[in-house]
């Protein structure tokens, strides 16, 4: 695929190699013929890592780009910069951290929501690159990615909105994973209310997902990019919804092998995308198992069809795994617990209670124990421990007896 440089004369692709045209032309916002969906990053705030970039914008020698001071601060920069690119913004540039406590070459670059329709994956990479050599800077990760599926839900390879939260209304479906926030936002016309959307998750988590009605929203904030990408991508009708999430530093932070070639090959944001999916939107048939996770799947995004079309190399996007820190205070938890449970067993021996009363005592966990100890007793009972029951009362008395002698 040959990039079409019409905006500029540079090109330090690393991308290049890794795009494949598809039979329809796909490629991140440019098609030749219709695809009936649209995928594309929609927010982008980037960390970088430049120490001298206060004095390359003083003596700005580029031609391509230019730097215009703000009249603000914010709670975490000193100095708030405009970048243009050719006369139009590009995105915000914050740097000179108020706090010691981030390292002094700390810069964040916000990029502007219209770059990404605009110009192809190829292209935007390209032009981050020449900035990034401007201002002597290197990519040190990603603070926030928004990234976007747009879709007509006339197409069966997704999912119709209305429907699959009546579904779920009714108690057909359910939604898997864990534990999560859900709100479905309508709106009111004529004293009718219509829902135009649902968000699952918090904005503060590692993955909120949106879900919203976007040929609506495109009429109250119409944006011109946007409407052109949608008809070059056959989406023309009024009934295009967006299904987004927002990934946190964090979130990205854990990708294995992420580098910001990446995050510009379609390929990537579509495993990206999936893979926020995973355990967050996931739908379920209620077929009345004891588990929620073990009901049957239902597919509500055809990610196997997405990937016909999108074509290239699939690098595989995993993320490390969480492993759980055995620091001091959950180590306490459970030798509480165990401690305890020698106790349980029998109730002469204040040895095991006396290590209970230090541990507590030493971690300040009493709120703890108060909240778990009707619930390790009830699991011991079910073990069978004790044949006689355990004796509450001669607990408490030991329990008082050994923290005075403690004191």
């Amino acid at each position: 695929m040959q990039v079409n440089n019409k905006y500029f004369d540079f090109n330090n692709s690393k991308v290049e190699s890794l795009v494949q045209e598809s039979p329809v032309g796909y490629n991140g916002g440019q098609v030749d013929k219709p695809v009936n969906f649209f995928l594309s990053i929609d927010y982008l705030i980037l960390n970088l890592s430049a120490p001298i970039i206060e004095s390359v914008i003083e003596k700005n020698t580029s031609k391509y780009f230019s730097f215009e001071k703000q009249k603000y601060t914010t709670r975490i920069f000193k100095h708030v910069f405009k970048v243009d690119f050719l006369g139009k913004k590009l995105g915000t540039l914050t740097f000179t951290p108020l706090s010691p406590i981030l390292k002094s070459d700390f810069v964040q670059l916000q990029l502007e929501n219209n770059f990404f329709y605009e110009y192809n994956s190829t292209e935007l990479h390209d032009l981050l690159l020449e900035l990034f050599k401007h201002l002597g800077a290197q990519f040190a990760g990603v603070n926030r990615l928004d990234i976007s599926l747009d879709f007509d839900i006339s197409n069966k390879k997704f999912f119709n909105p209305s429907d699959l939260l009546k579904e779920w209304e009714t108690g057909k479906t359910l939604l898997g994973g864990r534990p999560k926030t859900f709100n479905i936002y309508y709106e009111v016309q004529e004293g009718k209310r219509t829902m135009n959307g649902f968000a699952i998750g918090k904005r503060g988590s590692e993955k909120f997902l949106r879900c919203y009605n976007k040929s609506l929203e495109l009429l109250k904030n119409p944006k011109y990019y946007i409407d052109e990408c949608h008809k070059k991508n056959g989406l023309d009708s009024d009934q295009i919804w967006r299904i987004e999430y927002q990934l946190s530093g964090k979130f990205m932070a854990s990708l294995i092998g992420m580098e910001f070639y990446r995050l510009f090959i379609p390929t990537y944001q579509l495993e990206i995308f999936q893979l926020a999916t995973s355990n967050h939107f996931v739908w379920r048939k209620n077929e009345g198992r004891t588990e929620v996770n073990k009901n049957p799947e239902i597919p509500t995004i055809d990610f196997h069809y997405l990937k016909n079309i999108v074509r290239g190399i699939y690098l595989g996007v995993d993320r490390e795994k969480r492993q759980k820190m055995d620091n001091p205070i959950e180590s306490a938890k459970r030798l509480l617990k165990g401690c305890f449970r020698e106790y349980y067993k029998d109730q002469t021996n204040l040895i095991s209670l006396t290590n209970f009363s230090r541990v507590l005592n030493d971690y300040n966990l009493g709120f703890f124990v108060d909240k778990k100890l009707d619930f390790w007793i009830a699991e011991f009972d079910k073990k069978s421990y004790l044949t006689s029951g355990f004796n509450y009362a001669e607990f408490q008395n030991d329990f008082l007896t050994v923290q005075n002698c403690e004191i």
